[in-house]
């Protein structure tokens, strides 16, 4: 054992920690509280306080208002530690207005300040909590109630070093939530620019009405299978030897593909015809509504590999065409919701069938053009994964941290 520390029931802690039971310790130390059930006939979207529902959980804002009768212990003010009582057992720090507390959300706080520091609760429960989720989920339909809290255990430092801990963390969450801000701010730029750019083009001013709505006068329109060969991929039986097979979750949003996600297929004839080549672009053909048509082309990320039956290839044949912007008309398709409308619909699934989308019409400008707005939609695109990869850097030195600095292993400085 490390010179300095105890072993507890929640590991090795330094000396001069606690450990404290949250149920045990309750009411004297923290305060619980179940949401209520108001009755929906107060809801509406016009009038009224914030109705804080599970949905509404991470987010600075709520769809529903009250407007009816209520007790004051179920406001909820910005900063108060919440947690969703079905499917994930999560904490969350309150960032709405001043709100009410419904049903199936609870509520947690210190009750002495100078003992236990409220946002290092909400830190400290985070991994109980999760603990807690996963065992039930073994049992039963996942549901926290209060009585859980006796099987939360959490170390508790010097209220000074406490403190220290939640400010470090909070630092961290703070610079997460400025990401998840550029992300959005480029995502949504993103969507603005894919909507001008691939309808109105660049710098024209002369339009006509066409069947897919008002384009350029000097572009045109064709069917995909003027321009590209259409094929479903192919089936094989999975294993732990055989040639790579990318899958749906191979495509990810942003138009590229996944390499971590493929299966190794071994199959009884020739696979010359499923081989992809840089420049192929993949679309989901049998998936979730809201998933079918997503697609991402493919630009060697394997030497050697084929594509899923439920996927299918447009391979460009013409030059009249550059894959990348055939791949954006059909990435803003997706968006759009177009391939969800025009899907056939089975239990839990929407298809895209190969006809189908071999009858796509889809505007093309000159080749010039095409490549200039590839290139601003491209550069756009790698300023969102940049985004999104310095946000994940982020997720990961903060559960390095919390890993951390919630047992002890690094301790912070506290000032005298």
């Amino acid at each position: 054992m490390k010179m300095g520390y105890n072993q507890t029931t929640i590991g090795e802690i330094p000396k001069d920690w606690e450990v404290i039971n949250l149920g045990k310790a309750s009411p004297g130390v923290i305060g619980i509280l179940a949401g209520y059930a108001f009755s929906s006939k107060y809801f509406n979207e016009k009038e009224g306080i914030p109705l804080i529902r599970i949905r509404d959980l991470g987010k600075n804002s709520t769809e529903a208002l009250y407007n009816g009768p209520f007790e004051d212990e179920y406001l909820v003010s910005p900063g108060e530690i919440l947690i969703s009582m079905d499917g994930e057992f999560k904490a969350y720090v309150w960032r709405g207005p001043k709100g009410l507390l419904n049903q199936r959300v609870l509520k947690v706080w210190s009750k002495n300040e100078e003992y236990l520091d409220n946002l290092y609760l909400y830190y400290a429960i985070q991994k109980p909590l999760r603990i807690i989720e996963l065992q039930v989920g073994q049992t039963t339909v996942k549901h926290l109630s209060t009585k859980h809290f006796d099987r939360i255990t959490i170390p508790l430092p010097p209220i000074e070093e406490q403190r220290r801990i939640a400010e470090v963390l909070s630092g961290v969450d703070d610079a997460i939530r400025r990401v998840d801000l550029a992300i959005a701010k480029t995502e949504r730029l993103k969507k603005g620019l894919m909507q001008k750019l691939l309808t109105e083009g660049i710098g024209h001013k002369e339009f006509k009405e066409t069947k897919i709505g008002k384009i350029p006068k000097t572009w045109k329109i064709v069917r995909i299978k003027h321009i590209a060969s259409v094929k479903e991929g192919i089936y094989g039986k999975r294993g732990e030897k055989g040639i790579i097979q990318l899958k749906a979750d191979s495509i990810l949003d942003n138009g590229k593909i996944n390499s971590n996600a493929y299966a190794l297929i071994t199959v009884n004839h020739r696979i010359d015809e499923y081989l992809l080549r840089p420049g192929d672009i993949l679309l989901s053909n049998r998936n979730s509504a809201n998933l079918v048509g997503k697609c991402a082309i493919f630009r060697g990320e394997f030497s050697e590999c084929v594509f899923s039956n439920l996927l299918t290839r447009l391979r460009v044949h013409s030059k009249d065409i550059i894959p990348e912007w055939l791949l954006y008309v059909l990435m803003k398709m997706w968006h759009d919701g177009f391939f969800k409308s025009l899907s056939t619909r089975a239990v839990n699934q929407a298809l895209l069938r190969k006809g189908l989308v071999e009858r796509l019409r889809v505007p093309i400008p000159p080749v010039s053009e095409q490549q200039k707005i590839a290139e601003i939609l491209s550069y756009v695109n790698k300023k969102f994964d940049l985004e999104r990869m310095r946000k994940e850097k982020l997720v990961r030195i903060k559960k390095g941290l919390m890993g951390d600095l919630l047992t002890g292993r690094r301790r912070v400085k506290v000032a005298m």
